[in-house]
């Protein structure tokens, strides 16, 4: 099933960005006054080639990101009698920005951050018997699995910083970011207990080792480490121009279009999954104790380059969307195995492998998101997202019940996040 996630992904994702562009690219609206005294406005600003209005247009040393316009010394602007302004007060200047939430089609942030937590849950190793119990009439028992420690919810720390790079002739604004989240732990551990009747994989193949076969006790140990961080371009088209609204005291004022608006992400990621999984056995043989221990380590280092598109239907304050990452990477990755069989700190047996692979694997993400401005300068985000990665090297599939085991790694091992995320965002 998760094979099958891929094709898609890749669906989703041609989806969105085709959809996206016919809506980003239709004629862009001009800044027509709306109202029942729409006949009475000052005339519309002069449209360039380029869809930018003519109040619109940059002024060296005048407007900057994150700044407003260099206004009229009477704090508003006269046409025809009509005062414009921004509604608030009277008075107030006419700014680049909505007056409803500090947005608009010409006013982008010069720095913004987010902060906040992903709470994630991942998926289950491939189910792997490891131990099981004996019985003479029914034969071989599993009890213990690979899927017996399943680590299930953790939160990650996510932060984002963007800052304002460009604004090029198609009227699109360039933002570059760093994204990083991580910092989390999936752990989780499983045990059995028996009376001498608990048996490890080995003799199920026909080897008996001291310590993991005519055991008391049996436990699995499995943990997961993720970290990612991101380094991204952002364009986002300005789409349609902002309009002014007359509202019932009689003054008009500047507010943003709502409708479907697009933004694309480009840039280089890396994400990295370092495991742990222990098999741990002891039996009591004469009053001599015997131990055997199974312990993998495993690290995956994904490196490549990926991009994706964010739709939006936006509604002034509020919006939702949906966003789709993907790309292909190189997969650094190792195991180290040691496996010890014996008395108890006087193994008997013991014996260590390693293996390293460069191997292809493909990451992507899709998501679902909602955002709310608090204040112009303060936004709220929530949202659901779904992440899968191929190509891993998982630590309890790396597991060989054979004494004779070869130096080897697999790395046909998949993982599939999905979990709520959650941050405020500050602009300035």
């Amino acid at each position: 099933m998760k094979t099958a996630l891929t094709p898609l992904l890749m669906v989703v994702a041609g989806i969105v960005l085709c959809v996206g562009s016919q809506a980003v690219a239709r004629d862009v609206y001009q800044q027509q006054p709306t109202g029942p005294y729409a006949e009475q406005l000052i005339p519309v600003s002069q449209q360039y080639d380029n869809g930018v209005a003519d109040g619109d247009q940059p002024t060296d040393g005048v407007i900057e990101p994150g700044q407003g316009y260099l206004q009229a010394p009477n704090g508003g602007v006269m046409d025809d009698g009509f005062m414009i302004d921004n509604g608030l007060w009277d008075g107030a200047t006419v700014g680049p920005c909505c007056a409803n939430c500090g947005g608009g089609s010409g006013c982008p942030p010069d720095w913004y951050t987010k902060q906040g937590v992903r709470i994630l849950t991942r998926s289950r190793p491939r189910n792997q018997v490891i131990g099981s119990v004996w019985d003479n009439n029914v034969g071989w028992t599993a009890v213990l699995g690979s899927k017996s420690a399943a680590p299930d919810v953790s939160a990650a720390y996510a932060m984002t910083i963007g800052h304002y790079f460009a604004r090029d002739k198609l009227n699109r604004d360039h933002f570059v970011e760093f994204t990083y989240w991580g910092a989390n732990g999936w752990k989780d551990k499983a045990e059995r207990l028996g009376d001498g009747n608990l048996f490890s994989e080995f003799a199920v193949q026909g080897y008996f080792l001291e310590g993991f076969d005519y055991a008391d006790l049996q436990s699995t140990y499995y943990a997961s480490y993720t970290n990612n961080f991101e380094i991204n371009g952002r364009i986002v088209p300005r789409g349609q121009q902002d309009r002014m609204v007359l509202h019932p005291n009689g003054k008009w004022r500047r507010e943003c279009q709502p409708g479907t608006y697009m933004s694309y992400i480009y840039g280089l990621r890396f994400f990295q999954d370092n495991e742990t999984f222990r098999f741990h056995s002891e039996s009591t043989t004469g009053g001599t104790t015997y131990t055997g221990d199974y312990d993998i380590v495993s690290h995956n280092n994904l490196l490549g380059f990926h991009f994706g598109a964010d739709m939006t239907f936006r509604k002034c304050r509020y919006d939702w969307g949906i966003r789709v990452k993907l790309g292909p990477f190189i997969n650094f990755s190792d195991q180290a195995s040691t496996i010890n069989s014996g008395v108890a700190n006087a193994p008997t047996f013991s014996r260590r492998l390693a293996a390293a692979k460069h191997e292809a694997s493909l990451l992507g993400e899709m998501g679902f998101f909602a955002n709310y401005k608090f204040r112009p300068n303060l936004v709220g985000h929530v949202g659901y997202d779904f992440m899968w990665v191929t190509g891993m090297t998982l630590a309890v599939e790396q597991l060989q019940f054979n004494p004779n085991t070869l130096n080897q790694i697999n790395t046909n091992g998949n993982i599939f996040y999905h979990g709520l995320s959650l941050s405020l965002e500050w602009l300035w």
